[in-house]
């Protein structure tokens, strides 16, 4: 009905809905080996996203050796957590007498004993909550032989997201105390 040309399937049973399209498999399928990305071949996807829990060595490796093209998430606030529960209503559901603070133009955070600051954003039509990493994965990617780069924007104001398209461009990396190289330092 949608003339959809791919869709990024982050679970595999996505895939019976998607039978005519290009698949990229998202990060979140953990792909970690060789044995992995055969899988995705034969089931029919295209492109898989690189685990950010692999470090620098695993990543490269990983890369160089798989048939399957490979893509690399440079830019953006991870999710580190998904929960069934609405932090902002206190419930898993919602009641008639809630605010709907989800659907105010306000971001949202948890602080922890460190002082780090992880954005949260509910989702009001599935009753989830996505807690984000506290810090901004920037990653120079330039010595990595990865088929496509990813930038994931949260809540970048729109002036913004065209500096970092070409710092991304230029195979460069944000520096400072809120981005992090993950794991492949």
């Amino acid at each position: 009905k949608y003339q959809l040309c791919g869709a990024v399937i982050s679970n595999i049973s996505q895939t019976k809905f998607f039978k005519d399209t290009e698949l990229i498999g998202n990060y979140n399928l953990n792909i970690f080996n060789n044995f992995s990305t055969e899988e995705l071949k034969d089931l029919g996807f295209s492109t898989f996203t690189v685990s950010p829990e692999l470090n620098k060595l695993e990543t490269k490796n990983l890369i160089e050796t798989t048939m399957l093209p490979s893509e690399l998430i440079v830019y953006g606030k991870l999710p580190l957590m998904t929960n069934n529960y609405c932090y902002l209503s206190g419930s898993n559901k919602c009641f008639k007498d809630c605010t709907k603070l989800c659907q105010k133009d306000t971001n949202y955070y948890l602080k922890d004993r460190l002082g780090y600051s992880f954005r949260i954003a509910a989702e009001p039509i599935y009753n989830f909550t996505t807690i984000y990493n506290s810090k901004i994965t920037s990653i120079q990617y330039d010595k990595l032989k990865v088929n496509y780069v990813r930038i994931d924007i949260l809540d970048e104001k729109p002036e913004d997201i065209q500096n970092i398209i070409d710092t991304v461009k230029k195979g460069e990396r944000f520096e400072g105390n809120e981005y992090t190289n993950g794991k492949l330092k």
